[in-house]
C-alpha cells in the first residue's frame, strides 16, 4: 500500500470516527434539552463551560503553540540508553518535556485565581443552587485532569513517543471521539434517574459535571494505555521533579 493509500485510508476512518461520535452526541445533547431544566441547562452549558473553557485556553494554548513549533530529533527506534549517550538529544527530550508539563500547573494557577473573581460575580439566584459548588468543583477536576495528559498528546504530536508506533492524529480522534460519546451518555444517564426519581434541578448540575469527569477519565485513561507505562513513569517523574524544585524555592 502506498503512502497516499494510507493517508486517504486514516483520513476517511477519522472523518468516519468523528461523523459517528458529533452525531451520537448531538442526539443525547437535543435529548438533555429535553429532560435538563433551563436553569441548569444554562448554567452548565453557558457558566460551567464557559469557565472550563478559560482554564482550558489560558492553561495549553500558548504552550501547544509553542511546543508544535519546536523542532524535535526524530527518536524512532531510540532507546533511553541511546538517549542517555547524546547529550544534546536527552537535553531536548528534556526540555520539550517540560514544556508539555505546564499546562496543568498553569491551569491550577488559572483555577485558583480567575474562577473565584468570576464565581463572585454571579447572582446569588444562580450561585445558591443545589450542588452549585460540588457541581463547580466536579468542573474544575475534570479540566485539571484534561490538561494533565497534555503531555502525553503533545509528546505523540511532535514525535517523543514515536518508537511506541503511535499515530498520534488518530490516535487523539479517537480517544476524544470516545470521550464525547462517553460525557453524553452519562449526563443523559444521570440526568434521566434523577429526574425519575423527583430530584430537584441542583441533580441535573451533578449530572452535567459528572458527564464532564467521564470525558475526562476516559482522556486519561485511553491516553496512558495508548503512550504505555514507560512514558506515563517518565511524566510523572519529570513533574515530580519540578514540583519539588518549585517547593524548594518558594521555602528557601
Amino acid at each position: 500500500m502506498s503512502s497516499l493509500e494510507h493517508y486517504a485510508g486514516t483520513l476517511r476512518s477519522l472523518i468516519g470516527l468523528q461523523l459517528i461520535s458529533r452525531l451520537t452526541s448531538f442526539g443525547l445533547n437535543q435529548s438533555l434539552i429535553r429532560i435538563a431544566s433551563p436553569t441548569a441547562y444554562g448554567t452548565a452549558a453557558i457558566q460551567f463551560d464557559l469557565i472550563r473553557d478559560t482554564v482550558l485556553f489560558l492553561g495549553r494554548e500558548a504552550v501547544r503553540g509553542v511546543v508544535l513549533r519546536t523542532h524535535v530529533p526524530d527518536y524512532a527506534g531510540q532507546d533511553k540508553g541511546t538517549l542517555k549517550q547524546d547529550p544534546s538529544a536527552s537535553s531536548t527530550r528534556r526540555r520539550i518535556l517540560n514544556l508539555t508539563l505546564l499546562p496543568p500547573f498553569l491551569g491550577l494557577l488559572v483555577a485558583s485565581t480567575i474562577v473565584p473573581a468570576y464565581v463572585s460575580s454571579l447572582p446569588r439566584e444562580t450561585t445558591s443552587q443545589s450542588f452549585y459548588a460540588v457541581s463547580l468543583y466536579g468542573y474544575l477536576l475534570a479540566t485539571i485532569l484534561e490538561l494533565a495528559v497534555e503531555p502525553f498528546m503533545l509528546g505523540s504530536q511532535v514525535g517523543l513517543y514515536s518508537s511506541s508506533g503511535l499515530d498520534a492524529s488518530s490516535t487523539r480522534a479517537r480517544i476524544e471521539g470516545t470521550g464525547v460519546v462517553a460525557r453524553a451518555i452519562i449526563t443523559f444517564a444521570y440526568i434521566s434517574i434523577a429526574k425519575q426519581s423527583g430530584s430537584s434541578d441542583g441533580h441535573a448540575l451533578l449530572g452535567f459535571a459528572a458527564g464532564q469527569l467521564a470525558y475526562s477519565a476516559v482522556l486519561v485513561a485511553a491516553w496512558t494505555h495508548a503512550v504505555g507505562h514507560g512514558a506515563v513513569a517518565e511524566v510523572a517523574t519529570q513533574a515530580s521533579a519540578i514540583l519539588w524544585d518549585s517547593l524548594s524555592r518558594i521555602s528557601a
